[in-house]
Parts: C-alpha cells; sequence; structure tokens
C-alpha cells in the first residue's frame, strides 16, 4: 500500500516489493510520506488499496470521454533542419536492424479482439507495452489488450479503467489514459498503471496515480490495485 518514487520494477530493492504485495504484508514504521533524512526514495501512502476479482470475469469499464488531440509542438535542443534527405534501405543502420521472428496486428484503428473492437479517441495514441514468458500486453490510449506469444488477442481491447471494476473513486469513474505497462521479470508479474486527474481538484480530491500489479504470472487473473495521491498535476 505504498509507493517508492525511486527505483524501478525489477530492481532488487524495496520498489517491486513494496508495489507487489498486499498493505498488510509491508513492513511498520516506514515513514508515511516526505522525503528519507538522508535524500533516498520518498515514501507516500496508497488512499486506497484492496486485491481484485479475476480481470476475466470484470465487466469492462466506460470510456465516454470526447474526441482529443493534443497539439504538437517542436521537440527541444533540435535547431538543425536538415537537408530532407530520407534514409534508404541501402544504409548501413538499416541493414543492421535484424528481421523480426513475429509479425501481428496490435491496438489500433480497426482492431478487433474478444472484447469488441478498438476506437480511436485520442491523438497521440501514446503506445506503450510490455512482453512477459507467456504474454504480452499493450495499450494504447486508454485502453488495452492481452495477447499470447503467437501475438492472439486473448484479452480486451477494454477501457484500462476496466482494471479498477468496483475500486471505487476516480481510479474506477475516470479514464484518463497517459498508460504504462511493465513487466517484472524477476517476480513474473505485470504491472499497469494510469492516472485519474479529471475528476480531480487538486485539494479536497487530490490527483490520483492508478497502479495495478498482477497477483499471479497470468494477466488475465486478479490484480493488486492501489490510488496514490498527489496535488500539483
Amino acid at each position: 500500500g505504498q509507493q517508492w518514487d525511486a527505483g524501478s520494477v525489477g530492481d532488487r530493492g524495496g520498489s517491486v516489493r513494496a508495489a507487489a504485495l498486499p498493505s498488510v504484508l509491508l513492513a511498520e514504521g516506514v515513514p508515511s510520506t516526505g522525503a528519507q533524512a538522508d535524500g533516498g526514495p520518498r515514501i507516500s501512502p496508497s488512499t486506497h488499496n484492496d486485491l481484485s476479482a479475476p480481470l476475466a470475469s470484470m465487466i469492462p469499464g466506460d470510456d465516454d470521454r470526447p474526441d482529443q488531440e493534443k497539439p504538437q509542438r517542436k521537440l527541444p535542443g533540435h535547431r538543425h533542419s536538415g537537408n530532407g534527405a530520407t534514409v534508404g534501405t541501402s544504409s548501413p543502420a538499416i541493414a543492421a536492424i535484424p528481421s523480426t521472428t513475429l509479425n501481428f496486428a496490435g491496438v489500433g484503428n480497426g482492431f478487433s479482439g474478444p472484447s469488441g473492437t478498438f476506437t480511436v479517441n485520442s491523438a497521440p495514441p501514446d503506445t506503450n507495452g510490455a512482453t512477459g514468458l507467456n504474454h504480452y500486453i499493450q495499450i494504447v490510449n486508454s485502453s488495452f489488450a492481452i495477447f499470447d506469444k503467437s501475438g492472439t488477442p486473448i484479452y480486451g481491447p477494454v477501457p484500462i479503467n476496466t482494471l479498477w471494476s468496483g475500486f471505487g473513486g476516480l481510479c474506477q469513474t475516470d479514464n484518463d489514459g497517459d498508460p504504462t505497462v511493465v513487466y517484472d521479470r524477476q517476480a513474473d508479474r505485470f504491472v499497469i498503471s494510469q492516472f485519474a486527474v479529471s475528476g480531480a481538484n487538486g485539494t479536497s480530491i487530490p490527483f490520483l496515480q492508478c497502479v495495478a500489479v498482477a497477483q499471479t504470472a497470468n494477466p488475465t487473473g486478479a490484480y493488486y490495485r492501489y490510488s496514490f495521491p498527489y496535488n500539483y498535476f
């Protein structure tokens, strides 16, 4: 039930242990907020946490946001204009790229899976994915799907907030995207996260980071779920 701001999932440090275990197993006496005295990681408690029902049994969440498009901005530090030349297939860099062993359609315009058809509702797509021993999870915009290692979709596409069905609060009602999915190779677990900000005002209802950690190696099973508050978006 506590979030470590420093350290990545998959490190041997406390970050993955704190995220992957239910709150009742966390050691007592850990500072609840603020930076460590030695300048180490900052720790904050979750506002709510639980263990979900199996994902495969959940009713897909709602994603009724209007279509959105983020403005395109110039990349910082790119002051040179170049000569407009393109890189051809004869380039040494292109020739050094190995061929892929498997290609399949991911979550995108017209993609269909066991739960229906994906609908584009935002641009850019914020595409993110992670590969585990037996599964691949891809998140695009505010939806996600789970594939087996042959590229066959076995779950989804569904709104990301499906993961927080029955959780309550903004993690359940909002589906704001900017998601991430990572795979912890040491624990053989997927960790999925997105923020919940559209229903918050930063004071009486803080912004939330919603985190779901697979209970087992099966990403269609149950998840440990957490919401972490922060006041500045």
